[in-house]
């Protein structure tokens, strides 16, 4: 029995590390680099467990990740993945992998209607919609 423990602990150990360099975070955008535009500042949340409290929190973590294709604005629902370790780019560790909502068009995962709020939109009605800003005449 702890033969075949032993054979498997590099091989859970080795998963491990490999798992770490590619993880993926879903998170949003908050700003956009000055000195590089190809670089995002990305907000993703991860619920920690407050042992005296028996209670989950929120954890804020920044990362800065690239954009390559500049299809990205401040405000949008991102997925990154982590990029390997390079001596060159110390504070770039991820990539942009895709965008999984533009801003304002927020989708509700239960019924896969959009929504605007707490509200549904309806695409019939869109139209027919009052505009948010009035011209005064």
């Amino acid at each position: 029995m702890t033969t075949q423990m032993s054979k498997l602990v590099p091989l859970i150990r080795s998963l491990g590390k490999s798992s770490a360099s590619n993880s993926m975070y879903i998170g949003h955008v908050v700003k956009r680099s000055a000195t590089n535009p190809d670089n995002l500042k990305i907000q993703t949340s991860k619920m920690k467990l407050d042992k005296y409290l028996k209670k989950f929190f929120p954890n804020r973590k920044f990362y800065w990740a690239e954009d390559n294709s500049h299809n990205c604005l401040i405000g949008d629902i991102v997925l990154i993945r982590s990029l390997p370790r390079s001596e060159d780019k110390r504070l770039v560790t991820h990539k942009v992998d895709r965008v999984v909502y533009k801003l304002g068009c927020v989708v509700d995962p239960v019924t896969g209607r959009r929504c605007r709020g707490t509200e549904f939109v309806d695409e019939a009605d869109e139209g027919t919609e009052k505009p948010l800003v009035i011209k005064e005449v």
